[in-house]
């Protein structure tokens, strides 16, 4: 059964909707084209106007696509946790708030990177682990907050990705404010498998 993030929840109840969010999001979905696959919770969140023109063949994971099937995404079983990919793989895999439900992101991340075709690109816009103060807050908050749905406050994504061997070619990071008052940390990314000739992961915070 899908999870739901549940940082997105939150904002999905704020008084202030996630404007940043939403122009991330359409950011990253007018990146994507040809086969796509999203493993967003929230997936419909991310394609409101059929697919960009029809530039994205989308598939999407999980139960309860409501969707039809003329024009529509294509359904592959599974959930972000374990699915398999269509020989070929996906020119682009889609991510919102989907990876700090993951219950192993490491291996998920490394799942994710076997499933994109060769060029393809691992799209995402994630909340991640900041720092300072604010890194503090999430590291001790993120053992009560991991349950039920299972979303992780402490990720460091940037660090999964490179040990999953991908590169960050594109990174924005941006605060949305919470109800509480804190900023929560985001990450919007374009990330590609690393090529043998790129050398061993790089080290520090792209």
């Amino acid at each position: 059964m899908s999870r739901r993030c549940l940082v997105d929840a939150v904002l999905a109840h704020s008084l202030q909707p996630p404007t940043v969010i939403n122009r991330h999001r359409a950011w990253l979905t007018g990146r994507a084209a040809g086969r796509v696959l999203d493993v967003s919770p929230r997936w419909d969140a991310n394609w409101p106007d059929d697919h960009q023109g029809g530039r994205a063949a989308l598939t999407v994971l999980g139960e309860g696509i409501t969707r039809t099937p003329d024009g529509h995404p294509a359904r592959l079983a599974g959930t972000i946790d374990g699915f398999e990919p269509p020989p070929g793989g996906f020119d682009a895999i889609v991510s919102t708030m989907a990876m700090c439900c993951a219950e192993d992101p490491p291996a998920t991340a490394r799942a994710l990177a076997a499933s994109l075709a060769p060029g393809g690109s691992l799209l995402l816009v994630e909340h991640v682990v900041g720092v300072g103060v604010t890194g503090l807050v999430q590291r001790g908050a993120a053992p009560f907050l991991a349950v039920g749905d299972g979303c992780r406050v402490d990720v460091d994504l940037g660090m999964v990705l490179r040990r999953a061997g991908l590169d960050l070619v594109e990174v924005t990071r941006f605060p949305v404010r919470s109800l509480l008052g804190l900023p929560i940390p985001f990450m919007a990314a374009a990330a590609r498998v690393r090529s043998c000739a790129a050398g061993p992961e790089p080290a520090g915070d792209p």
